[in-house]
Protein backbone atom coordinates (compact mmCIF):
# COMPACT_ATOMS: atom_id res chain seq x y z
CA UNK A 1 0.00 0.00 0.00
CA UNK A 2 2.71 2.39 0.75
CA UNK A 3 4.41 1.86 -3.10
CA UNK A 4 0.77 2.76 -4.41
CA UNK A 5 0.68 5.74 -2.52
CA UNK A 6 4.04 6.94 -3.64
CA UNK A 7 3.43 6.18 -6.43
CA UNK A 8 0.11 7.76 -6.89
CA UNK A 9 1.69 10.66 -5.31
CA UNK A 10 4.68 10.92 -7.58
CA UNK A 11 2.03 10.84 -10.38
CA UNK A 12 0.45 13.52 -9.20
CA UNK A 13 3.43 15.96 -8.66
CA UNK A 14 4.01 15.11 -12.26
CA UNK A 15 0.31 15.92 -13.47
CA UNK A 16 0.87 19.38 -11.20
CA UNK A 17 4.04 20.15 -12.57
CA UNK A 18 2.34 19.70 -16.25
CA UNK A 19 -0.39 22.20 -15.31
CA UNK A 20 1.90 24.62 -14.20
CA UNK A 21 3.82 24.57 -16.86
CA UNK A 22 1.01 24.55 -19.61
CA UNK A 23 -0.54 27.42 -17.77
CA UNK A 24 2.22 29.16 -19.10
CA UNK A 25 1.44 28.63 -22.50
CA UNK A 26 -0.69 29.64 -25.39
CA UNK A 27 -2.42 26.05 -26.26
CA UNK A 28 -5.72 25.15 -27.96
CA UNK A 29 -8.57 24.76 -26.00
CA UNK A 30 -9.09 20.78 -27.15
CA UNK A 31 -5.65 20.29 -25.22
CA UNK A 32 -6.82 22.48 -22.17
CA UNK A 33 -10.17 20.70 -22.03
CA UNK A 34 -8.20 17.11 -21.63
CA UNK A 35 -6.18 18.25 -19.31
CA UNK A 36 -9.04 19.25 -17.25
CA UNK A 37 -10.91 15.63 -17.98
CA UNK A 38 -7.75 13.59 -17.37
CA UNK A 39 -7.22 15.84 -13.60
CA UNK A 40 -10.90 14.93 -12.81
CA UNK A 41 -11.45 11.70 -14.03
CA UNK A 42 -7.86 9.57 -13.06
CA UNK A 43 -6.69 12.48 -9.99
CA UNK A 44 -10.70 12.92 -8.97
CA UNK A 45 -11.04 12.28 -5.00
CA UNK A 46 -14.00 9.57 -6.21
CA UNK A 47 -11.64 7.38 -8.54
CA UNK A 48 -8.81 7.45 -6.51
CA UNK A 49 -11.06 6.45 -3.16
CA UNK A 50 -12.56 3.30 -5.18
CA UNK A 51 -8.80 2.44 -6.78
CA UNK A 52 -7.62 2.44 -2.70
CA UNK A 53 -10.93 0.51 -1.37
CA UNK A 54 -9.95 -2.30 -3.92
CA UNK A 55 -6.36 -2.36 -3.31
CA UNK A 56 -7.04 -2.57 0.60
CA UNK A 57 -9.42 -5.28 -0.03
CA UNK A 58 -7.14 -7.10 -1.81
CA UNK A 59 -4.61 -6.93 0.33
CA UNK A 60 -6.36 -8.27 3.16
CA UNK A 61 -7.58 -11.19 1.11
CA UNK A 62 -11.18 -9.58 1.07
CA UNK A 63 -13.83 -9.23 -1.08
CA UNK A 64 -13.53 -6.30 -3.51
CA UNK A 65 -16.80 -5.69 -4.32
CA UNK A 66 -16.31 -5.58 -7.89
CA UNK A 67 -16.01 -8.13 -11.05
CA UNK A 68 -12.94 -7.95 -13.51
CA UNK A 69 -16.16 -7.11 -15.60
CA UNK A 70 -17.06 -4.41 -13.77
CA UNK A 71 -13.22 -2.90 -12.70
CA UNK A 72 -12.07 -2.69 -16.17
CA UNK A 73 -14.53 -0.92 -18.28
CA UNK A 74 -13.87 1.91 -15.53
CA UNK A 75 -10.41 1.35 -15.25
CA UNK A 76 -9.88 1.96 -18.96
CA UNK A 77 -12.21 4.93 -19.16
CA UNK A 78 -10.30 6.84 -16.47
CA UNK A 79 -6.76 5.30 -17.86
CA UNK A 80 -8.37 6.66 -20.93
CA UNK A 81 -8.76 10.39 -20.18
CA UNK A 82 -4.70 10.61 -19.73
CA UNK A 83 -4.15 9.02 -22.78
CA UNK A 84 -6.21 11.87 -24.50
CA UNK A 85 -4.22 15.01 -23.12
CA UNK A 86 -1.22 12.87 -24.79
CA UNK A 87 -2.56 13.36 -28.27
CA UNK A 88 -1.53 16.62 -28.47
CA UNK A 89 2.85 16.05 -28.70
CA UNK A 90 4.58 18.43 -30.35
CA UNK A 91 4.59 21.94 -31.58
CA UNK A 92 6.03 23.99 -34.66
CA UNK A 93 8.28 26.34 -34.19
CA UNK A 94 7.62 27.90 -37.52
CA UNK A 95 4.16 28.52 -36.91
CA UNK A 96 3.20 27.96 -33.22
CA UNK A 97 0.57 25.77 -34.19
CA UNK A 98 -0.47 22.33 -32.00
CA UNK A 99 -0.02 19.26 -34.31
CA UNK A 100 -1.77 15.71 -33.06
CA UNK A 101 0.61 14.08 -35.84
CA UNK A 102 2.47 11.39 -34.55
CA UNK A 103 6.52 11.95 -34.47
CA UNK A 104 8.13 10.25 -37.50
CA UNK A 105 11.49 7.96 -37.12
CA UNK A 106 14.31 9.46 -39.40
CA UNK A 107 15.48 6.71 -42.06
Amino acid sequence: MMKFTSYMSKAEAAWSALEEIAGGLPLPPRFNAAVTKAKQEYFGADYMALRVKVLRALIAGEPTGTTIEQWSPVSVAKSGSLLASQRWRSISPKTTRWSNARPRCAT
